[in-house]
């Protein structure tokens, strides 16, 4: 075992609840939670999701653990270094680092994803960012943090390789927040990032583009099938197919189920892939690459489950697991693979 929050962040229990301004007795819970070493797992296919907020409507500490090719619910795995709630994720594969950037502040920390441990600082955002996206080139090492806060139409990257801050990439085609998560196609170096909520209530379909390896600002190429924010997305690598799902519009207040997919490298709309389990929005999602599995965590109105999908085949969403704690809107996603 690699213990439990007490050893992960050697901070007391009492002085932490402090800190984070909720009671002792709710934060507690979590000096029973023991954190699984990854070798207590599969070594390849790991997913992680980190952040959100959990079932008491504080911001998550917790970093879970899950194999994508086995349905399962989650395994406490370790800590981030501050609480997080709509934070973005980006990971570099096999080369095992995943990098957590945003949540109202310019913090970036890094986790080895095959490392029992948890976060440690990595540097800094340019500017802060908060329900910002963020996706990678995989084992390239480049990854992109855009979008997210008050007229934030910012894009840094940093090398996941090295520890240091973020530099300018370029601008977004408008002030985008409420992102909550990008694709790419891996090493052909293309990045999605699709909706908005920003100023609160005015929703956009807009579908941006990038070339991961070429700094400069993103151009329009396609909307969702309906103008919404808080979209989260994932995609198979290489095999070129990113899938946007959940979202929320106003006027009336809607949560939406929908998944939808696009050609990553082709400009062009959304089409319709299928339903998720509930309606929601703010999920995190990860896959295992051209293996083709997606997973889909968390999300606000639909806090405890993960549900998968088959990415190169249009079809609903179904169970996966479980989380070890409730996610009712979840932070980031990343993987090794």
């Amino acid at each position: 075992m690699a213990g439990t929050l007490d050893d992960a962040v050697g901070i007391p229990i009492a002085d932490l609840a402090k800190v984070n301004g909720i009671t002792k007795a709710t934060l507690a819970r979590y000096v029973d939670i023991p954190l699984v070493a990854v070798t207590d797992r599969n070594s390849g296919g790991l997913g992680i999701n980190a952040g959100g907020t959990n079932e008491f409507g504080y911001a998550e500490m917790l970093i879970h653990l899950f194999s994508i090719s086995t349905l399962s619910d989650t395994t406490p795995w370790g800590y981030l270094d501050k609480s997080g709630r709509a934070i973005a994720a980006a990971s570099n594969g096999p080369n095992n680092r995943g990098v957590f950037a945003g949540c109202g502040n310019v913090d970036m920390c890094y986790i080895t994803i095959t490392s029992d441990s948890s976060s440690d600082d990595f540097g800094n955002l340019l500017f802060a960012m908060d329900g910002n996206s963020g996706c990678s080139n995989w084992t390239q090492g480049r990854a992109v943090f855009a979008g997210g806060g008050n007229y934030c139409s910012s894009i840094n990257f940093i090398n996941i390789g090295t520890l240091g801050n973020g530099y300018n990439f370029g601008s977004l085609v408008e002030y985008c927040n409420g992102m909550a998560g990008g694709c790419s196609n891996g090493t052909l170096n293309r990045g999605l990032f699709a909706g908005k909520n920003f100023p609160a209530g005015v929703t956009i379909s807009k579908i941006q583009a990038i070339n991961i390896n070429i700094a400069s600002d993103a151009e329009y190429v396609g909307d969702l099938t309906v103008a919404k924010g808080y979209v989260a997305g994932l995609n198979n690598g290489s095999n070129n197919r990113g899938v946007f799902f959940g979202g929320r519009t106003y006027n009336p207040s809607t949560y939406h189920d929908d998944i939808e997919y696009v050609g990553i490298s082709t400009a062009g709309s959304a089409q319709f892939f299928g339903n998720l389990m509930e309606t929601g929005c703010w999920y995190s999602g990860c896959s295992n690459g051209t293996q083709n599995r997606g997973v889909i965590g968390g999300g606000f109105n639909d806090p405890t489950h993960l549900q998968y999908i088959n990415i190169v085949s249009t079809g609903n969403a179904a169970q996966f697991g479980y989380y070890a704690t409730g996610n009712s809107t979840c932070g980031g996603g990343a993987t090794n693979n």
